[in-house]
């Protein structure tokens, strides 16, 4: 059990290491766009700002992940019997910090980037107004936006619904 205790050690040593410094370097927005460290969903990369942003919320998170998994190593390197459920827990906990601050920060970057996609949307409809007719009656008031316009309505065959559920139940 002591070279896994080293092997394990090591390993998570090392990870916590970099998970701090990239953590750290996440919260400060000091961490340089590159292919292999940071988030790389295609809305973090669309902008310097949007990757800062990203990793400004992923950071603090991260920085605990890697605070788990030096404990996890400190505790590797000596444990025996129950202790080893404590580096297991660390090691869970540290993924389970990494996962929630990389989702987390994707999922705020996606909010940001369709909010100021729907922005650009609007301001491009209101710069560019639908022409109006006079001659068909028309007013800049009585014409409605097109996102406002009622899509048609699925029919539904609720008889089919109906027997397709007692054939179900059937079986």
């Amino acid at each position: 059990m002591t070279v896994i205790g080293i092997i394990l050690g090591t390993l998570c040593g090392i990870l916590a290491v970099v998970l701090l410094v990239v953590g750290v370097l996440g919260w400060t927005a000091k961490l340089p766009g590159n292919p292999i460290f940071g988030i790389r969903v295609p809305e973090v990369r669309k902008s310097k700002e949007l990757w800062d942003m990203a990793h400004r919320v992923a950071g603090p998170l991260w920085a605990l992940s890697g605070l788990a998994w030096a404990i996890a190593a400190l505790v590797a390197f000596t444990a025996s019997g129950w202790m080893w459920l404590v580096v297991g827990m660390g090691i869970i906990a540290g993924l389970v910090f990494l996962g929630m601050g990389a989702g987390m920060a994707a999922h705020t970057v996606a909010m940001v980037d369709n909010k100021r996609h729907r922005e650009e949307i609007q301001a491009t409809r209101d710069a560019h107004p639908k022409p109006v007719d006079p001659e068909a009656g028309q007013d800049a008031d009585s014409i409605a936006p097109a996102a406002e316009e009622e899509a048609p309505k699925p029919s539904v065959d609720f008889a089919a619904l109906r027997r397709a559920i007692e054939n179900s139940d059937q079986q």
